[in-house]
Formats: C-alpha cells, structure tokens, sequence
C-alpha cells in the first residue's frame, strides 16, 4: 500500500524538476548586466534598478587591506546599501574582489567593484540582474520534498 507515497512523491518530484527549469530557464534568458564608471553621487540604471555611488572607504584589517564602495539601490524607493569591495593580502598578486547581492523571489542583484582612483574619485561597477535563479533552490527544496515522500513507507497498515 505504498504506491500513494510512491505515487504523490513522484508528482512532487516532477514539480520540482519542473521549478528548478523554469528558474534555469528564466536565469539564462532574462538576466542582464552592465559595467559603469561613476563618481560619488552619480547612478547607473538597470532593469528598474538604480545605483547611486556614494563613495569609497578604505580599511585596514589584521592581515590585509580593503576598500569598500557604499552604493544605494533604489527601485522608487531606497532598497537597501550594498557594499562590495576589494580585498588586497600582501601575498597575492591580485585584489581580491568581494561581491555584495541584494536576493529576491523574482531576482537578485549583484554588484562588483572594479578599478578605482586612489582619490576616491570614481569606481567602475558591475551591475548584475538575474531572474528567477531562487526558483532553482526552491525546486530543489520541492525535489528533495519529493524523494522523501517516496521512500517514507504508508502509515495505514497493509491488510
């Protein structure tokens, strides 16, 4: 008497298997990026986004050095300040960059800090759009939901 879990596990399945294409789908056809160079106070606008650079800071930790861009996100209304940064350890050759996101049911944002002036200047960013990658999590959730109403056994007894 196991088939209705086998059963409504593999309806579950297949819906997870169905959210997590439609979040792959949706992820490689709809996301979009750009790259700008912005002084303190200007913005960059992207798929009814806008980010506003509102200045560098740098800071010393214990076993490097970082600097670090404050950009509003706004969308009508202010969002939320997303921080990315550039890490430099004395024994690399290369900075190592630091990407703030801000997620989302329907889309997540990413930024990137690029080169800078040592001035402070202006900062070159990575804007980063991409749509519906949580319903790839959410499908495997819902895949994973599935599987394991597969293999629970029946509560009701075999007579």
């Amino acid at each position: 008497m196991r088939r209705h879990n086998r059963r409504y596990g593999g309806l579950v399945v297949h819906l997870g298997i169905l959210i997590i294409a439609l979040g792959v789908t949706g992820s490689q056809a709809w996301s979009v990026q750009t790259e700008m160079t912005l002084r303190p106070g200007e913005a960059a606008e992207l798929a009814g986004y806008r980010v506003r650079f509102d200045g560098l800071t740098a800071v010393e930790e214990s076993n490097h050095f970082k600097v670090v861009g404050a950009f509003t996100v706004s969308s009508g209304r202010i969002l939320d300040v997303l921080r990315p940064a550039k890490k430099f350890y004395p024994q690399e050759q290369s900075p190592i960059a630091y990407v703030d996101y801000r997620l989302g049911l329907k889309e997540d944002l990413y930024l990137v800090l690029g080169d800078f002036t040592r001035d402070g200047r202006q900062a070159t960013v990575k804007l980063q759009v991409n749509r519906l990658v949580s319903w790839i999590w959410i499908g495997g959730a819902v895949l994973t939901l599935g599987a394991l109403l597969a293999i629970l056994p029946d509560r009701r007894g075999t007579a």
